[in-house]
Order: structure tokens, then sequence, then C-alpha cells
């Protein structure tokens, strides 16, 4: 997997919304790429509070401060996370680390060892958990596949046939990969491969086009998990596809913004034209997509925002803009549990700050992380 550009200021998306349309003549049959919603946004209730709105679809948030039990296992940030059974999965990119922690938040260990020996790796790109507790995830730098057993133990290192930036275990232990644009291995040109445990091609999907820029990404991105779907979303474009747990296309969502939609031209070569970007809505990271809602984030005069879109009513709120790269506010999403971390350097300034127990606020003073975790209320996830 090639490195990515990154640029400070670049892309957290606003937008200008609050009239959903669904259209009947969004839906079409000539192929599943065409399949699914159009979403229109038109207005922003600017009145509304993010918190709030939050608070319609979501339980009260649950803390775990992470305590760990050596140094081996400290980590400077969280890049991704996941639950899987009774443990909790962090990403650390900056210390190219993947950590276990029990769900108390207590650690467990470190998955792997970082090196260029033949058990060892050069640069986590991306994990998944299977139904078993097994462990996979990508060397981007070796552009292998690694996975271990439920004990953290090496179990195989294989190599891949093609470049991916992530990776989702099916529920028929087959394997699906959101495939890198300049992938030249099988499957060059598309953005999803399915593949049998030995990494035989089966199937792939979703071509991509000309206007994009390799040299840049708008923001990395997650293939997110939830109930009944595997969700995948590229920045910068405006088209979520859904996938069914064995991998099959099954629906997708556009959001159209109208003219604030950048022109594709633009998209070729980032940033040389990043002033020009001030003019338009984006998408970036990843976005979570239920029957009820769409959850986010949004660039807009190149500035972040969440939004959330409730799909009864129509209603979009947007949260404050906050600073670019900064994942702390929504880092991950996991079947039915929105995950976001509190970090101990700007603790103060996380929204939930006033709410803390004296126990997590001593916890964040003494360098320490928190995770958040957030059930979706009583409904069905898509």
């Amino acid at each position: 997997m090639k490195s990515a550009l990154s640029l400070s200021g670049l892309l957290r998306a606003g937008c200008l919304l609050v009239c959903l349309v669904f259209s009947a003549g969004c839906k079409q049959a000539a192929s599943p790429e065409n399949r699914g919603e159009v979403l229109v946004f038109k207005q922003i209730d600017r009145n509304a509070s993010f918190e709030e709105a939050q608070n319609r679809f979501f339980e009260q948030p649950v803390y775990i401060p992470l305590k760990s039990v050596d140094n081996q296992v400290l980590f400077g940030k969280i890049d991704q996370i996941k639950l899987a059974g009774d443990k909790i999965y962090i990403l650390d990119g900056g210390i190219r680390s993947l950590l276990v922690f029990d769900r108390q938040g207590t650690a467990v260990g470190k998955v792997g060892t970082y090196g260029q020996g033949p058990e060892e790796y050069l640069d986590i790109a991306a994990f998944d958990i299977d139904t078993d507790g097994r462990i996979y995830f990508i060397d981007g730098r070796r552009d292998r596949l690694f996975i271990y057993d439920d004990q953290l133990r090496f179990v195989s290192s294989t190599e891949l046939p093609f470049e991916a930036d992530q990776l989702q275990v099916l529920d028929n232990g087959r394997y699906l990969f959101a495939l890198s644009s300049w992938n030249r291995g099988k499957a060059a040109g598309l953005k999803i491969a399915i593949t049998d445990t030995a990494l035989n091609l089966l199937a792939s999907y979703l071509p991509y086009d000309d206007y994009r820029d390799d040299n840049y990404w708008i923001s990395g991105y997650q293939l997110i998990e939830t109930n009944t779907s595997i969700v995948y979303h590229q920045p910068i474009t405006s088209t979520i596809y859904l996938f069914s747990p064995a991998g099959e296309l099954a629906d997708s969502v556009r959001l159209d913004f109208g003219n604030r939609t950048p022109p594709d031209e633009l998209k070729k070569d980032i940033e040389r034209h990043l002033n020009a970007f001030d003019a338009y809505s984006l998408l970036k990271d990843f976005t979570v997509v239920t029957p009820d809602f769409l959850l986010g984030t949004v660039w807009e005069g190149r500035k972040s925002k969440l939004f959330l879109l409730d799909k009864t009513s129509g209603r979009i709120v947007v949260s404050p803009p906050f600073d670019d790269g900064d994942h702390t506010r929504l880092t991950g999403f996991s079947h039915s549990t929105l995950i976001s971390y509190i970090d101990p350097d700007a603790y103060e300034e996380h929204p939930a700050y006033h709410t803390l127990s004296p126990e997590l606020i001593a916890h964040l003073k003494n360098g320490d992380f928190v995770i958040c975790l957030r059930k979706v209320k009583n409904r069905k996830i898509s």
C-alpha cells in the first residue's frame, strides 16, 4: 500500500442541509452501483444542538478508562477502534501497533512484532477480527495479510495479490478488501475485491473513474460493519455503498450537494486547487448508514463538522467545526455502537468534559485515554 500524503488544512466538510428527497427514480435496475436513495441536502437546522440530536438516536455514553499494565502497551494516538467479543482493539498508527484491551479498559497485549523478519510487519494499514477471535491485518508496506489467533499468537503471513487499504472478514469466512486506487495487481481499476481464504479472487466491484488524485487523500476511510451491512465510502466521492454480510453489493446512497458539488476536474489535482474547495461541500472519513439516520463528517469552507441526518423527518444537524485531523469525536462504529475517545492532551476541549466524573478527569490528567461507547437506541441497523 502506497503511503498517502496529508496536508494539514484539508477536509472536513460541512454542508447545507435539511431537505431530504427520496426519489423513486433513484432506483435503477441497470446495475447494483446505481441502485439506492439519492439524498438532496438543502439547508441545516442551525438552531439545533448536535449533542441533543445524538441523544435522540443513541443511549447515554459509557466511558472506559484505558489502563496499561506495562510500558509496552502505552500508545500515543488512536487511528481505529473495533469491538469484538469482550475485547477492544485499537490501532495506533503513530507507534505502528495494534493493541488489545478488555471491556474494563485493562491492557491485554499487543498483536505482532514490528520489524522486517518473516513474522514481522512494517505498517498496519487496517485490521479485523472474526467470530472466533482471530485477528487479521494488512501490512501496507509489504502488501501482506497477517493472521493471529485469539491468544495473539502468529498464525500466517501471505502476500496479497493486490494493493489494499482496508479489509473485512465476511460471515462466510471470505474476505472483502477495499483496494487502493493505484493497485496494479488483480482487480486493477476496481474498488472492491472478494476473495476466499487462499486469497483467490472471487468477485470485484465498482470501477474507479479518472477524477481522483492518487497522491493525495482527503482523509482516511474505514469499512464500517453494522448489524446487517458493511458500509463502504471512499472520500471524496458522495456515494456510499452497502454490502451484505456475504460480500454482495446490495444498495447505495448518494448525497447530492447541488451547486456545492465540486467539479470533477478539481479532484485530479487537489493541492493545486485547494483554495477553490472553499466553495464546495464534501464527505470525508466514513459515513454510518442505518434505516433511521446517516452520521458522518462533512467539509464546508474547509472546516470539518459532524452531521446527523434524520431520515424520517429530513432534519439535519451539524456540530461546531473542529480541527482537521481530530478523529476523537467519530472514531469508529461497530455493529450498533458508536465509538469515540477523549484525548488526554485536549480533554478540556471535549464537548462532554463538564459531565465527566472526577475519577475520569483524574485519569485524563494522568495522561491516559478514555474510550466512549454509545449504543444505538432500539431500532435496526442497516
